[in-house]
């Protein structure tokens, strides 16, 4: 409904600032280096507010044409064509959520499922700005526009039954319309908080300090102003996929576990499936984009400080297929074995460190390895490549690689949001 008055949309309310104080008062709340997500972002205004104030956010709107719209007013951001009640995002990623206007236009069962994800996408004690029309009933506008009022009890209610608590209320009145008409309408801001006694995750505390684990997963990107969250394709409660942090060559992402493992051979058998399907996902976007077939690596690690990745938590490198590291490979470890996850896991279990290629052929060898240098793999790619610098502790700061990241995020997002529209449910979020 939305993408026929797009234009005429933006055109009215980008520039409108009425919001920001509310904005500022909801950003004040977050903790430290928060990322926001603002569903039904519209026209990119809030987002721009909040990157004014050093807030990293991200976008997501159901109308492709408002999409389209947020990303030409605010370029430098990230906006995903994405429907609120079935979020692609993994749990617990976002410290905040600002939802100004969308249960407007949803009846009850599609509130409550939206407001479901929202607590699902929000870190423990997370913050959700929720602003509804107040009134009684429902009708439609003259762009045939739902629109649902609710009272506050309603909104109570609904909060409750999905796991929140209301913290504080504000309302205000506004009597212009989108099309320049005067009508007052009512509105009603409620600050609420997720509740929750302990984070599902919490069973992987020992690990707290594991930069891919739920607790501090992104914050070295939110501490260094790179994009965190919002480098995030997809992911649920099993696994999720994010643009690298110092990506060697565009294109270049991460396949990681939400749960600790130390490797992909340390996994239970059980998400053997859901590895395959994001493993096609992933190969089926880079022919989208690149023309090029998935190739995938993986050093895993058995003995700390001696053999595997220098983050001991299951990540599998995704590269675009013209990079030719198997040759490398070969060469420095021998011709290695064919393999599958059940290999990885026996050398896992047989306390072998390993390297692991795959491409979307079949073509997937497992290497023993003893003694290598940590990222052995972003070493090769570079090598391959012609790139200088493969250490991601020292690129994540250059400029160079900033601009990659985001030209990676520019090409990849546009064509995973429409598949991910018709993705499977395995690729959904499962909590």
């Amino acid at each position: 409904m939305y993408d026929c008055i797009a234009p005429q949309f933006s055109a009215r309310w980008f520039h409108d600032n009425s919001l920001e104080t509310r904005l500022s008062s909801f950003l004040q709340q977050l903790d430290s280096n928060p990322c926001v997500l603002d569903v039904g972002s519209g026209c990119g205004r809030d987002v721009l507010a909040m990157r004014r104030a050093g807030v990293e956010a991200v976008g997501v709107d159901l109308s492709s044409e408002m999409v389209a719209e947020a990303r030409r007013n605010v370029p430098e951001a990230v906006f995903r064509h994405m429907d609120a009640r079935r979020l692609q995002y993994p749990p617990a990623l976002f410290s905040g959520i600002w939802m100004c206007a969308v249960l407007l236009h949803m009846p009850d069962d599609d509130a409550r499922q939206v407001l479901c994800e929202a607590w699902r996408v929000l870190k423990p004690g997370g913050i959700l700005a929720l602003t509804v029309r107040e009134g009684e009933g429902e009708t439609e506008d003259r762009f045939s526009r739902y629109k649902r009022l609710f009272s506050r009890g309603q909104c109570d209610r609904l909060l409750n039954e999905t796991g929140f608590s209301v913290l504080s209320e504000h309302r205000s009145v506004c009597r212009v319309n989108t099309d320049g008409t005067q009508r007052e309408k009512r509105w009603l801001e409620l600050i609420a908080r997720k509740d929750t006694p302990r984070d599902r995750n919490a069973a992987h505390d020992d690990y707290d300090s594991c930069l891919l684990c739920r607790g501090v997963r992104f914050d070295i990107n939110r501490r260094e102003g790179i994009a965190g969250a919002s480098s995030v394709l997809w992911g649920n409660d099993e696994l999720l996929v994010f643009v690298d942090i110092a990506p060697v060559v565009g294109g270049h992402m991460l396949l990681s576990t939400d749960a600790h493992y130390r490797c992909y051979g340390a996994t239970p058998r059980t998400l053997d499936q859901a590895i395959l399907d994001n493993m096609d996902l992933i190969d089926r976007l880079y022919r989208k984009a690149y023309g090029l077939p998935a190739v995938f690596c993986e050093h895993g690690p058995a003995f700390p400080r001696k053999a595997g990745a220098c983050i001991a938590h299951a990540h599998m490198h995704c590269f675009p297929g013209s990079i030719k590291v198997d040759g490398m490979l070969v060469t420095k470890l021998g011709k290695g074995r064919p393999a599958d996850l059940s290999l990885l896991r026996k050398m896992h279990s047989d306390k072998e460190s390993y390297i692991y290629f795959g491409d979307a052929t079949g073509h997937c060898r497992a290497f023993a390895v003893d003694v290598l240098p940590s990222q052995y793999l972003r070493q090769v790619v570079a090598a391959t490549e012609g790139v200088a610098d493969w250490q991601w502790q020292a690129m994540r700061a250059e400029l160079s690689t900033r601009a990659r990241l985001h030209e990676t995020l520019q090409c990849l997002l546009p064509m995973a949001d429409e598949m991910l529209l018709r993705s499977p449910p395995i690729l959904r979020g499962v909590e």
